[in-house]
């Protein structure tokens, strides 16, 4: 079996992250036309475009001849997977998360290291302090890490969203805990029982597909109460200790205010069950006053209110915890984490094209065209600063435009430094550019956050400075990245099962009968093996994190 590379320590090489990239000149590869394909995991939706036609990715192939074909994880992944590997059928790359050892043990990636050494001077500049994680501990590399290896500090994508309107209404109130927002939907709700002739609804989620309801029912309690986003799971930053986050005590408070805002009538009673669809349906229609939600969960039905005119039902993103001195954790810096990302399969044909496309993928002026687009089309320097277009920004509210750009197509989960400054000074990521983000808010957006005295959303949270980094990185990669079939992940999954069965039942139950089903729900977590459970992630986190001591002393 291949090892899984080791993270090594952040302590002192955390900071070198943020550092900017410069471009190598490496040798010119061959432009003749030549088709790579990729199987990716993840079902993408129509972020990917089947044929490679949008400008960026035209682009792409004029200068390297490569054209992408997608292949995406569908149905059952996993039986997917296992056909795959039984077949040996690979593609050319493939990007896997849960199923990487599965690639790993079958022998199915190339090492790429000697290959880099030769044709890949770019990779290891992009990776720049962070390229040794990429390896294993026989120094083997199979796979280029995904995710910003500089992080950016755009607008948080997970936050607690209220309307403008309810903001509006009551002159730009402080919204700093959950009873705070509870009392404001409720006045809200109590003056306008109706919206557009439909019955207001407070808050709803959407729970009733799958694993949804990570998103708008356990994440956002584990940010109310504090707790960074390590998985469902919490590590002690000291003991780097690792504990399920249902079996810390308190963390049942935000579910406790979730079964009084249920009770109230304030909590949409279809929150359990809905579809994705009919949680978008309902945003759209103006009449949600709040969520807690990633921004990407729903920007496309807040899109479908921007483009009605109803900028006032359109969401504020605000630093909601269960009181006032727990600290948001959106901007918690973490340190690289290399724990999954594209490789290079048995199966390609032309192992050394295939390293001189990632190593173009990797060079400054790749990384400006897969994030910004094409200058003087999509973007100009203007005031200093690289900034998109007038045309580009109005054509951004367009549906489909994004498909026709392919702007950002190539960043998840190819190889992508995120954040910090090119070799000219300007920013990599158009979201980590003050103006930029500011023209991308609506009219509605501005008058709220002007009112607040602030120019951005981030601006409302507690920035990075505030918080010691993560050194192990994102934890919740390392528990993604376990085989489905292997002890922690079954149990894991147990866990998440009950969770999931429990969450619900206690939010919804009678007042009086919630300290019983948590109860309940807390010796069935300790029958299932929670301890077990957390001895095993601390001993995965141990697995995958080493701090260098003698560097550090």
């Amino acid at each position: 079996m291949k090892a899984l590379p080791k993270l090594a320590a952040a302590a002192l090489s955390f900071s070198l992250l943020f550092s900017a990239v410069s471009p190598v000149t490496v040798a010119a590869a061959s432009a003749d036309p030549i088709t790579f394909t990729i199987y990716v995991e993840d079902a993408l939706d129509g972020r990917i475009e089947e044929n490679f036609e949008g400008d960026v990715s035209r682009v792409i192939t004029e200068q390297t001849g490569v054209t992408i074909k997608y292949q995406f994880g569908v149905g059952d992944v996993s039986n997917q997977i296992t056909l795959m590997i039984a077949d040996q059928a690979y593609p050319d790359f493939v990007f896997s998360r849960s199923h990487l050892n599965n690639f790993l043990e079958a022998d199915a990636y190339i090492d790429m290291a000697p290959l880099i050494e030769e044709y890949g001077p770019n990779i290891k500049k992009l990776y720049g302090d962070s390229f040794e994680k990429l390896k294993d501990d026989e120094g083997r590399i199979f796979y280029l890490g995904q995710d910003f290896i500089s992080p950016i500090v755009e607008d948080p994508e997970d936050s607690f969203e209220i309307q403008q309107a309810v903001l509006k209404e009551f002159g730009y109130p402080e919204v700093k805990t959950l009873e705070q927002a509870k009392d404001l939907l409720k006045k809200y709700i109590e003056k306008y029982p109706t919206i557009d002739g439909q019955p207001t609804i407070g808050l709803t989620l959407t729970c009733g597909e799958g694993w949804r309801y990570y998103i708008t029912l356990i994440n956002p309690g584990l940010r109310a109460m504090g707790y960074p986003d390590d998985g469902n799971f919490y590590v002690d930053p000291e003991t780097y200790d690792v504990q399920y986050a249902f079996d810390i005590d308190g963390i049942e408070e935000y579910y406790r205010w979730l079964n009084s805002m249920y009770n109230e009538g304030l909590l949409d009673p279809d929150a359990f069950t809905q579809t994705h669809d009919e949680y978008l349906a309902k945003i759209s229609s103006g009449r949600v006053l709040a969520l807690t939600d990633g921004h990407w969960e729903y920007v496309e039905a807040e899109q479908v209110l921007e483009e009605e005119g109803k900028y006032e039902r359109t969401y504020a993103r605000l630093p909601v915890t269960y009181s006032e001195d727990i600290v948001h954790p959106a901007y918690r810096p973490a340190a690289y984490s290399p724990m999954n990302g594209v490789g290079i399969t048995q199966n390609c044909p032309d192992p050394v094209r295939a390293i001189q496309f990632l190593d173009y993928l990797c060079q400054e002026e790749t990384q400006i065209l897969t994030a910004w687009g094409i200058e003087g089309q999509h973007w100009e320097i203007r005031d200093g600063k690289r900034q998109y277009t007038a045309a580009e920004m109005e054509a951004r509210k367009v549906p489909g435009h994004a498909i026709e750009t392919a702007i950002g197509y190539m960043t998840y989960p190819w190889p992508c430094i995120g954040g910090g400054e090119d070799s000219n000074g300007y920013k990599f990521n158009a979201l980590d550019d003050s103006q930029t983000l500011w023209d991308t808010y609506n009219e509605e957006a501005k008058v709220t956050l002007e009112a607040y005295g602030v120019g951005s959303w981030k601006e409302m949270f507690p920035q990075p400075s505030e918080f010691i980094p993560s050194e192990w990185g994102q934890a919740w990669l390392i528990w993604d990245n376990q085989p489905p079939d292997s002890d922690f992940a079954m149990l894991h999954t147990e866990c998440n099962d009950l969770t999931a069965q429990y969450l619900p039942m206690a939010c919804s139950a009678a007042p009086e009968d919630f300290d019983a089903i948590w109860a309940e729900f807390m010796e069935r977590l300790d029958a299932i093996g929670v301890k077990e459970l957390n001895e095993a992630a601390t001993q995965l986190l141990a697995d995958n994190f080493y701090v260098h001591v003698e560097a550090a002393e």
